[in-house]
């Protein structure tokens, strides 16, 4: 009503309070409104504060339940949207483990040769599985010879053909030993020819 315009912006304050603090907020924001209103523009004209109690408590309630949906719906968005992330990062490592297979198939497919294939092999699972190392080994009898080695920045200085003796607790070890994977976390409590290596 014209003579109540100044309702609307209580009832704005109402409406602000509730969408960014939540419902306890409002509701004692809508109570010290009321009276606000009550004591500034109808203490002549009303005996109850009932009408204006109610009609700011019932915006507080609905303003806060609407923006608590709206919430929800945008953290269940932003969820998707980050599952969508994911699986398009799942379907471009597949794509690029593909592509690698791919190329190491056409080497093989057009014939060439095991010392051709197996630096590129390597190079490929090194950059499939983003390791700063990958060595392809050959087992011999205690020991093992490097068929092929990714290297990042050539820091184990391995050469082709080179052979390592078998002994200590290192991962080559381990594999020897239980013909089965095999992982070390840390070799600086490994001993060995290749652990030192």
């Amino acid at each position: 009503a014209p003579e109540n315009a100044f309702g609307a912006v209580f009832l704005l304050g109402v409406l602000v309070v509730s969408a960014g603090w939540g419902f306890g907020l409002a509701l004692a924001t809508s109570l010290a409104s009321t009276l606000a209103y009550v004591w500034f523009h109808l203490m002549e004209g009303s005996d109850s504060l009932a009408p204006a109690a109610l009609l700011f408590l019932t915006v507080a309630l609905l303003s806060n339940v609407l923006v608590g949906q709206a919430r929800l719906r945008a953290l269940e968005a932003d969820q998707r949207r980050r599952e969508a992330d994911q699986a398009a990062a799942a379907v471009s490592a597949l794509a690029e483990q593909q592509a690698a297979l791919r190329r190491v198939a056409t080497m093989v497919a057009r014939g060439a040769a095991p010392d051709e294939i197996y630096p590129v092999a390597v190079a490929e699972l090194a950059r499939s599985l983003r390791a700063e190392h990958v060595t392809l080994l050959r087992f011999h009898d205690g020991e093992v010879e490097v068929l092929a080695a990714a290297d990042d920045q050539n820091q184990l200085r391995l050469e082709i053909g080179e052979r390592v003796t078998l002994s200590g607790d290192g991962v080559s070890v381990q594999i020897l030993a239980t013909r089965k994977p095999a992982r070390v976390d840390d070799y600086r409590r490994a001993v060995g020819p290749a652990a030192a290596r």
